[in-house]
């Protein structure tokens, strides 16, 4: 009896071992990839001035941008699908508009599937409607090749070419991940399936969702837009921030602030030379 009894208890204190030596490896492996998720979204954070924390041991981010408070944050759960996913939202005083455009890779009803009530992927209830596929497109060919279009026949307010040309990006740049973007009163949001845990792929998509977001918010101001960079032209008077020469020949451009720089100065410098840029990426132009 007695012999079982210590058997039984060694099995027992065995088990025990073997149960928390495991708990402690799944903490250390588990808590070194947040870790390191998180120390990605301080990089970037720095970049904006932005403050990190967490919300149900998920990263977020917050900021203010244009003098309106910004936040991206991931999700682990994006409304009622069953993706989880990254949100960049922001506050959009000028925008009284409401509607709601799908990648072409977002999940959803079978096409022909027509005024579904949406609910706010964010998690929010909403009275937003969106139609799953329409019979006319915006007229936009590389808009319409990436986004199911909910206005026949119409385009939606606030949709100018300007804004086709960037969410067009935005959903290159995505290629064929789940991509969203919810317009709501004085409320702009971005939305794409996964979470983001590498520089490059954060960085990009704060930079594209970014534009977005200021093509929306600025499409009603006369006079005002940003320009595809294959129609961007390059100033005569254009002068190297580093060491404040002429810009005569050799020369890139800050992908993120559009800076130009002598390719000289870049190199030697490493990265943008504009206050809180700190871009490490150019793009070579000829003249």
């Amino acid at each position: 009896m007695r012999i079982a009894l210590t058997a039984f208890l060694f099995v027992l204190g065995t088990l025990l071992a073997i149960g928390t030596a495991g708990l402690l490896l799944a903490s250390f492996v588990f808590g070194g990839r947040r870790l390191r998720w998180f120390s990605v979204w301080r990089e970037i954070a720095s970049r904006y001035h932005a403050t990190v924390d967490s919300v149900w041991w998920l990263p977020r981010m917050r900021f203010r941008w244009r003098d309106q408070p910004v936040s991206v944050r991931s999700l682990r759960r994006m409304g009622g699908q069953r993706l989880r996913g990254t949100i960049l939202e922001s506050a959009a005083p000028e925008v009284q508009n409401e509607w709601v455009i799908e990648g072409r890779h977002w999940p959803g009803p079978a096409k022909g599937q027509e005024h579904v009530p949406a609910r706010n992927a964010s998690g929010s209830d909403g009275n937003l409607t969106v139609q799953r596929e329409a019979v006319a497109g915006t007229g936009n060919s590389l808009f319409d090749s990436h986004f199911r279009h909910p206005w026949p026949g119409a385009t939606a307010p606030g949709l100018s070419d300007v804004v086709c040309w960037q969410l067009a990006e935005l959903a290159q740049w995505s290629g064929a991940v789940p991509l969203r973007i919810e317009v709501t009163r004085q409320r702009i949001r971005v939305l794409r399936a996964g979470h983001l845990k590498k520089p490059a792929e954060l960085d990009d998509f704060l930079r594209l969702g970014l534009r977005v977001i200021d093509q929306l918010r600025t499409v009603r101001t006369e006079g005002l837009e940003f320009v595809n960079e294959d129609q961007a032209t390059i100033l005569d008077e254009a002068f190297c921030p580093i060491c404040t020469d002429r810009l005569t020949g050799n020369m890139v451009i800050c992908i993120r602030c559009k800076t130009p720089h002598c390719r000289d100065c870049w190199e030697y410098n490493g990265k943008c030379a504009m206050f809180a840029c700190t871009e490490t990426r150019y793009a070579s132009v000829g003249r």
